[in-house]
């Protein structure tokens, strides 16, 4: 049993709990795909090992903490149309989760935060651009069905067979003979 699709005029971006929770885990997926990729090019041969060992659990506990705000701020951009709005909100979003995960991270691992080598560090760097595409592509994920184009429907005519052998090819009219 489907749910019913919330969509109307006036929230054209309203979204269902499925395809809320599709775009969570696809943005999760992506984040990591994308966070131990980055880290097995950088840091090669044993940067994806490593990296998957702290980005599984801490990212795990990130979709769970931050679910509730992109929630939040899906149904506050339910009446917003444009595209770009949500690429923006969600993106912003990603970059908080990203930086907020990552300082917590460093908190408890080192038992000190950083400010300083911010930008300097790739594990700022990539994991706050990580989250943030990330984010934007489980939107996109998860939005997928709002997105697709409306194609008008086609009605499939059950007579049309028998409506089309009534036309009379020599003077391409229906129902008239040409005899």
């Amino acid at each position: 049993m489907s749910e019913p699709l919330p969509r109307t005029a006036a929230e054209p971006m309203a979204f269902t709990q499925t395809e809320f929770l599709r775009g969570a885990l696809s943005a999760w997926l992506w984040f990591l795909l994308l966070d131990i990729s980055v880290y097995g090019i950088i840091f090669f041969p044993m940067g994806a090992a490593v990296a998957a060992m702290f980005a599984v659990p801490w990212s795990a506990a990130a979709v769970a903490v931050f679910a509730f705000p992109a929630w939040l701020l899906g149904r506050a951009l339910r009446r917003r149309a444009r595209v770009a709005v949500h690429v923006a909100a969600f993106a912003a979003l990603g970059v908080v989760v990203g930086v907020i995960t990552t300082a917590t991270y460093l908190v408890v691992a080192t038992g000190r935060l950083e400010i300083d080598s911010f930008f300097g560090s790739p594990l700022w760097v990539v994991n706050v651009a990580a989250s943030a595409f990330a984010m934007v592509l489980g939107w996109r994920r998860g939005a997928r069905a709002v997105l697709r184009p409306r194609a008008p429907s086609i009605r499939r005519d059950a007579d049309a067979a028998a409506e089309d052998a009534l036309v009379d090819p020599a003077c391409g009219e229906r129902g008239r003979s040409a005899h």
